[in-house]
Protein backbone atom coordinates (compact mmCIF):
# COMPACT_ATOMS: atom_id res chain seq x y z
CA UNK A 1 0.00 0.00 0.00
CA UNK A 2 1.20 3.43 -0.77
CA UNK A 3 1.65 6.14 1.80
CA UNK A 4 -0.88 8.36 0.01
CA UNK A 5 -3.52 5.60 0.19
CA UNK A 6 -2.96 5.10 3.93
CA UNK A 7 -3.10 8.84 4.56
CA UNK A 8 -6.42 9.15 2.70
CA UNK A 9 -7.86 6.13 4.48
CA UNK A 10 -6.83 7.47 7.87
CA UNK A 11 -8.32 10.87 7.03
CA UNK A 12 -11.64 9.28 6.01
CA UNK A 13 -11.79 7.25 9.22
CA UNK A 14 -10.89 10.15 11.55
CA UNK A 15 -13.04 12.94 10.02
CA UNK A 16 -16.39 11.63 11.38
CA UNK A 17 -14.91 11.48 14.87
CA UNK A 18 -13.82 15.11 14.69
CA UNK A 19 -17.06 16.57 13.33
CA UNK A 20 -19.68 14.63 15.31
CA UNK A 21 -21.70 16.22 18.10
CA UNK A 22 -20.16 15.91 21.50
CA UNK A 23 -23.26 16.95 23.44
CA UNK A 24 -26.75 16.09 22.17
CA UNK A 25 -29.13 19.00 21.65
CA UNK A 26 -32.04 18.86 24.09
CA UNK A 27 -34.55 21.69 23.50
CA UNK A 28 -36.56 23.01 26.41
CA UNK A 29 -40.01 21.53 26.89
CA UNK A 30 -43.07 23.80 26.67
CA UNK A 31 -45.02 23.39 29.90
CA UNK A 32 -48.05 25.56 29.10
CA UNK A 33 -51.57 24.17 28.72
CA UNK A 34 -51.88 24.88 25.01
CA UNK A 35 -54.94 24.30 22.85
CA UNK A 36 -54.91 24.68 19.07
CA UNK A 37 -57.84 25.21 16.74
CA UNK A 38 -57.20 23.88 13.24
CA UNK A 39 -59.56 24.94 10.47
CA UNK A 40 -59.61 23.14 7.13
CA UNK A 41 -62.03 24.19 4.41
CA UNK A 42 -62.83 26.05 1.22
CA UNK A 43 -65.48 28.40 -0.15
CA UNK A 44 -66.40 28.16 -3.82
CA UNK A 45 -67.84 31.44 -5.12
CA UNK A 46 -68.75 30.18 -8.61
CA UNK A 47 -72.20 29.63 -10.10
CA UNK A 48 -72.62 26.34 -8.20
CA UNK A 49 -71.45 27.77 -4.89
CA UNK A 50 -70.52 25.29 -2.20
CA UNK A 51 -68.67 25.44 1.06
CA UNK A 52 -67.02 22.93 3.29
CA UNK A 53 -65.37 23.43 6.64
CA UNK A 54 -63.91 21.14 9.31
CA UNK A 55 -62.81 22.15 12.78
CA UNK A 56 -60.41 20.25 14.99
CA UNK A 57 -59.29 21.13 18.51
CA UNK A 58 -56.06 19.65 19.74
CA UNK A 59 -54.76 19.86 23.26
CA UNK A 60 -51.09 19.19 23.89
Amino acid sequence: MSLKYLKNLLTILIMPLIFTCRHPYEPSVIKNNLKYLVVNGFINSGSNASKSCQFFIFQL
